[in-house]
């Protein structure tokens, strides 16, 4: 605050009464005014700088306090983590739930009674892992069934084991969790009948032949069990839970040929994953001898042998090769002779002759043979021309190739199927008697089979009289148009079309020629050569197919 400053009197100056009178009627009293309000403005000072010191000391020592309260408070967060930990080690630890036992017993699964300190705290339900003191890497892991405290007997439902021998110095404690559990994919091959078990948790188990896998009762491994199971071979693998319980509401499962699944256990019942199918996406076909070498992950072939078909003559057509076909069980990295001599097409493996083939001799169709180890397969003959004029088709997928069939020319087809008229003959159907095209597969006939189920195709049309046409080939199954000039060709496994006044139309794969004024249709591979006015139709080669 500021003060008005007072000026000293000059006793000297001619006004100096005046000046004295002057100062003390309102100089000094303004003076005294002021100092009394400067004394009242640094009291009121004095006290908010105390008061604000006094706020300052308040506050520091909350601070203080607060950060005192937070110091405790994280000690005490500590101890009861320490508490906690100690706790749960405890729990697992402590005297009453971890025993040693020198009872001699030898690694496995099922019952094992150990005998362990009295006064033990276990209970029956709690999961144990017992293992060698020495060499932990030996232990069994299961549920507890008994425990008498006061003898110190305790018996374990053993499902899990880990390296083996008798062991006699074993320490017992309690397992964090009765799940199931798998550090790494263990297989378990198996080639005959088999129960699977808690151990198989996780494993893949690698079937190879045609037997049963029983499962243990659902119960017993527990809700989140789990395993793998492979089919490498070439029969079906039945997967039969046990007693009443069901696999995906079914009572059994059958596991195909080249099929891995995962199978999942809810504690009650069984559920299926499909992982992979079998598939064909590559074939490979042979019509001289070679060798072929099974690719990683294959366990089963798909193989075809045909017979080679004879050609045809000026009066018959020839008759069809055998075919013998199926599964046939391999390994990775195997070989596999593929022989074809003198017309027979084999395929052998292990130095077993799995699939044979046959060649046609003159009219009469080739036969065919089929080892026992060959699943989902078969053995047919060839079709036999006799005076038929067109060619015999190769066995097949189907049965016994056609042949005998009506003086009209037409080519017969797989699944016995004859033409009775100048059209080729379709696969499944017989051809036309004497107008339209070669016939059609029919629609309705849905083959599974990996070589039929491609074979949709429409026949070729039937030109009549048209001079100088030709005849339309046969799609896919289908057979081949006549025509006055030359005969379509047949689709695969079909007959070829007839000419009036040319040559024949040959037949497709397996499928006969068709008959020729001038020259015979040629047969399609492993397929009989038709008749020709001038020369009979040449004869289709021996040849093999392999689906992997």
């Amino acid at each position: 605050m500021a003060m008005t400053p007072l000026t000293p009197l000059d006793r000297t100056a001619a006004t100096f009464r005046s000046d004295v009178d002057t100062f003390f009627a309102s100089t000094l009293p303004n003076f005294v005014t002021e100092a009394n309000a400067l004394q009242t403005d640094v009291a009121a000072k004095q006290t908010a700088a105390g008061a604000s010191a006094s706020a300052a000391s308040g506050s520091a020592a909350d601070a203080s306090g607060s950060a005192l309260d937070a110091s405790d408070s994280a000690i005490a967060a500590a101890v009861s983590e320490s508490n906690a930990a100690a706790s749960a080690a405890s729990a697992l630890n402590a005297p009453g739930t971890s025993a040693t036992s020198t009872t001699s017993t030898a690694i496995g699964t099922g019952s094992k009674t150990f005998t362990i300190q009295t006064g033990k705290a276990y209970a029956v339900g709690q999961f144990v892992v017992v293992a060698s003191s020495a060499s932990p890497g030996n232990y069994m892991a299961g549920q507890i069934t008994a425990h008498n405290s006061g003898t110190g007997s305790l018996t374990v439902n053993v499902t899990v084991t880990g390296g083996s021998g008798t062991i006699a110095d074993w320490t017992v404690s309690l397992s964090m969790s009765g799940a199931p559990f798998a550090s790494s994919v263990v297989i378990n091959g198996q080639t005959s009948g088999y129960t699977l078990v808690y151990s198989d948790v996780g494993r893949l188990v690698r079937c190879n032949g045609a037997f049963t896998v029983a499962l243990t009762a659902a119960a017993t491994l527990g809700n989140g069990f789990f395993a793998y199971l492979q089919n490498t071979g070439n029969g079906d693998v039945v997967i039969d839970p046990n007693a009443s319980e069901l696999i995906d509401g079914a009572s059994t499962y059958t596991l195909k040929p080249g099929y891995t699944i995962l199978l999942a256990c809810t504690g009650s019942a069984w559920s299926v994953v499909t992982l992979r199918e079998r598939t064909y996406s590559n074939i490979a076909s042979y019509t001289s001898s070679s060798t072929f070498t099974v690719p990683a992950d294959t366990y089963v072939l798909r193989g075809y042998c045909f017979g080679k078909g004879a050609a045809g003559t000026t009066t018959n057509g020839g008759g069809g090769g055998g075919c013998a076909f199926g599964d046939v069980a391999v390994t990775p990295g195997e070989s596999v002779t593929v022989s074809i001599s003198a017309g027979v097409a084999k395929i052998t493996t292990q130095s077993v002759d799995r699939l044979v083939g046959n060649p046609a001799s003159g009219t009469t169709g080739g036969t065919a043979t089929k080892h026992a180890s060959v699943t989902n397969g078969g053995a047919y003959s060839g079709g036999a021309s006799g005076l038929s004029k067109g060619g015999g088709a190769s066995g097949s997928p189907l049965g016994d190739g056609g042949g005998i069939g009506a003086n009209q020319g037409g080519g017969s087809a797989w699944g016995g199927k004859i033409s009775t008229g100048p059209c080729g003959a379709g696969i499944g159907e017989d051809g036309t008697v004497s107008a339209g095209g070669g016939s059609l597969r029919n629609p309705s006939n849905l083959y599974t089979d990996p070589l039929l189920a491609p074979l949709t195709g429409i026949g070729g049309a039937n030109l009549g009289s048209v001079t100088g046409a030709y005849s339309p080939s046969g799609g896919p199954g289908a057979g081949g148009g006549s025509s006055p000039s030359v005969g379509g060709k047949g689709g695969t496994g079909a007959g070829g079309g007839a000419s009036s006044t040319a040559a024949g139309g040959e037949g497709g794969f397996g499928g006969g020629g068709g008959y020729g004024y001038t020259t015979g249709g040629a047969g399609g591979l492993a397929a009989g050569g038709a008749a020709g006015g001038a020369a009979g139709g040449a004869a289709g080669e021996a040849c093999v197919l392999i689906y992997y």
